[in-house]
C-alpha cells in the first residue's frame, strides 16, 4: 500500500511561562497562506497579543514519521552561583534534539 503524501503546515505559539517554555499546538493547515492567516488572525487575540512573536509554522508532510534517528536529552552544566564555587544550583530544563544533531 503506497502512502499519500501531502505537505501541511503546522502552527504552534511558545512563550515563557514560570521560567518554563509554554507551548501551545494552534492547528495543522493545507496551505501556507492558511496557516499565516490564523497567525494573523490570533496575533490580535487575547493572550496572543502579549506575545505576538511566539508563532512558528513549520512544513511537514503527511504520513511521514519524524524523529526516526531517535533523541537525546541534552542537559545543562551545574551554574555555579557564588564566587567561591561552594553553593551549585542546577538549571532545571534538558532539550530534546535528534540525535543526529549531537
Amino acid at each position: 500500500m503506497k502512502l499519500y503524501r501531502k505537505a501541511v503546515y503546522l502552527v504552534q505559539h511558545s512563550h515563557e511561562l514560570d521560567g518554563e517554555d509554554e507551548v501551545k499546538v494552534i492547528g495543522v493547515f493545507s496551505a501556507k497562506r492558511h496557516a499565516l492567516a490564523a497567525v494573523k488572525f490570533l496575533q490580535k487575540q487575547p493572550g496572543f497579543r502579549r506575545h505576538p512573536n511566539g508563532f512558528y509554522v513549520d512544513r511537514t508532510n503527511l504520513n511521514e514519521i519524524g524523529w526516526k534517528e531517535g533523541f537525546i536529552t541534552v542537559r545543562p552544566r551545574t551554574r555555579v552561583t557564588s564566587k567561591s564555587g561552594a553553593k551549585k544550583k542546577p538549571i532545571k530544563r534538558g532539550r530534546v534534539v535528534p540525535r543526529y544533531q549531537r
